[in-house]
């Protein structure tokens, strides 16, 4: 909720119209758009996942020892890049709860470290300053101008360092 910060669901299920178009249909004028949109807080949008906690719980003895072993097997393949998104969008959800952003902005800040770690800055930087950079960064741009100081606090980390990340990031994604 937009007043009231409650969390009902955190993956909601878009129950929106989806269109499809077929060259042999028509006009071409339809709307083509199918599935869910993009999300930038979602690590992998088309990535599956094995079961749950009360999924396996349902399962008898045999078939949650098969199922928790290709669970376990589904997390060791995962790339270096899912697990570094995985845990800089923890961290962003958790220093944009303790700000007050909106989800706008917490997109946003999830957009450029994307960008971030396409481009290779994780090499140079700690994930945890590049996501508040990434942030505070993301404010700035959706004009919600808050001081550096609130941000390097809700951190945890020195106003220098965050500074140095968000030229960083100003100089190497060009913003």
């Amino acid at each position: 909720c937009r007043q009231c910060s409650i969390v009902l669901d955190e993956s909601m299920v878009d129950f929106g119209r989806d269109s499809r178009f077929f060259e042999d249909e028509g006009d071409g004028e339809h709307n083509s758009r199918t599935g869910a949109p993009f999300d930038p807080l979602v690590v992998d949008n088309l990535g599956t996942s094995i079961g749950n906690a009360s999924d396996l719980s349902k399962l008898s003895g045999r078939n949650r020892a098969l199922f928790q072993r290709i669970k376990k097997r589904q997390h060791w393949t995962a790339t270096s890049f899912e697990q570094n998104l995985k845990t800089a969008f923890n961290n962003l959800k958790l220093m944009s709860g303790g700000l007050s952003l909106p989800s706008s902005v917490e997109k946003e800040a999830a957009t450029i470290y994307r960008r971030c770690v396409e481009r290779g800055l994780t090499k140079r930087s700690e994930i945890e300053h590049l996501v508040i950079a990434s942030l505070f960064l993301a404010s700035k741009l959706h004009g919600f101008p808050r001081a550096m100081k609130e941000f390097a606090n809700v951190a945890k980390v020195d106003m220098t360092i965050l500074g140095k990340n968000y030229k960083l990031i100003m100089r190497e994604l060009g913003i």
